[in-house]
Formats: structure tokens, C-alpha cells, sequence
């Protein structure tokens, strides 16, 4: 290699939880009306720009138990004009799974993924796969899993090979830490394994380290 084309390590900036103007949560600028085929594309334009603004170069679109299609594809073409990649995912919304809590993961995919596999997949892990996920005003049902969590994993790791799987907002409602015990939790985290954990607290990282189940 020739030493003048070296420049070292290079800090990327990525944002692996992003939302599509898909969902109802989602907040629009005021008095944005998204019927259109033009007020869409403006949507998109801004999305980017405010990506840019925050020098994301890497990102994943994590909707609630499926990839909106109709926004994913438009929002990732234009990225990658701006030298942007943006990934396939969904945020993983498994409902009752500690007795008043559900459970969230954020679930990354390879770039390439025929995304309508993915949808088809994440409906057949359901109790119910005869009922949308998801319904055209924005709002998601939780996933009634016909599987315990370690399975849905392993289901996922079984048929896409190259995936990235985070626990997030572990500390709120929906979290691995308002789901399970700490005991629990500390052995839900030995078993799967997952590629990360989104930010947690000090105080959380103690119980874990208290459990006995996992090092410091």
C-alpha cells in the first residue's frame, strides 16, 4: 500500500433506531400532507437533510414490525445520492412477554434482503399471521409470538445469516430491564447474545454484574 493514500482509522457516525414518516408517532412538519406523490418526495428531501445535518453516514430504518416499503425504498435510494447507506429493519415489538411489559429488539438486515421475504418472515413468527401486523394509518399491533424469546432469535439467525440484533431502550417500558428481572434479564442476555444494547445506566449495568450471570 502506498503510505500517502493511508489516512488511519476514520470515525463513521451511524444511527441504527430511525423511524420512517410511516408511523403514527411519527411527527411531520406542520400542515404536511403526505397524499401526495409531491408533498412525499419533500418528506423524503428533509429526511436526508436532516441526516445530513447530523453527519449520519450509516443508518438502519427500524419501523414497528415491518419495513414500510413505500417509504424505506425512497428514503435509502436518495441516501446513497448523498453517500449515505441506510439498512433494512424493523424494531421487533413482542407483546406480554414479562406479564406487563412487552419486548423490543431492533433487528438489522443485510442491505441486499428481499425486504418482502422479511415481512413475510417477521408475520410468520405470529400466533395470528391471517391479521396484519400493521394497519395503513400508522399503528402496529404487538407480535402475539408463537415462540419464547430465545427461539425468535434463533429463528432469525437461522434464516438470515447476516444481521445485527440490539436490545433497545432497555431501561423503558417495553426494555429488557422493565420486562425481566434483573436475574432474568442477565440470563436472556448470556443466552442470545445480542450485537449490542442500546444506552443503558450505570446503576442497570451493577444489577446485571450482581446477578452473578455475566462478568464486568
Amino acid at each position: 500500500m502506498n503510505s500517502l493514500s493511508y489516512i488511519g482509522a476514520e470515525w463513521v457516525r451511524c444511527d441504527l433506531h430511525l423511524h420512517s414518516p410511516g408511523i403514527n408517532t411519527f411527527v411531520l412538519p406542520s400542515g404536511t400532507n403526505i397524499s401526495s406523490t409531491k408533498a412525499k418526495d419533500e418528506i423524503v428531501e428533509i429526511y436526508i437533510d436532516k441526516l445530513k445535518d447530523a453527519n449520519i453516514k450509516i443508518g438502519a430504518i427500524t419501523d414497528y414490525n415491518i419495513i414500510r416499503q413505500g417509504w424505506f425504498l425512497p428514503i435509502q435510494q436518495r441516501a446513497k445520492e448523498e453517500n449515505i447507506n441506510i439498512f433494512p429493519g424493523v424494531e421487533l415489538a413482542i407483546g406480554n412477554v414479562g406479564g406487563k411489559y412487552g419486548l423490543h429488539m431492533l433487528i438489522i438486515f443485510n442491505e441486499d434482503e428481499d425486504i418482502d421475504g422479511i415481512n413475510r418472515f417477521i408475520h410468520s413468527l405470529d400466533k395470528n399471521p391471517n391479521i396484519p401486523l400493521v394497519s395503513d394509518n400508522g399503528k402496529h399491533r404487538d407480535l402475539e409470538s408463537q415462540y419464547i424469546t430465545e427461539d425468535i432469535v434463533r429463528k432469525i439467525r437461522d434464516n438470515y445469516k447476516k444481521t445485527i440484533i440490539v436490545f433497545c431502550h432497555p431501561e423503558d417500558n417495553n426494555g429488557i430491564f422493565k420486562s425481566f428481572q434483573p436475574k432474568e434479564c442477565s440470563r436472556l442476555i448470556k443466552s442470545i447474545k445480542p450485537d449490542a444494547l442500546e444506552y443503558i445506566s450505570d446503576f442497570c449495568k451493577n444489577k446485571l454484574v450482581s446477578t452473578g450471570e455475566l462478568s464486568k
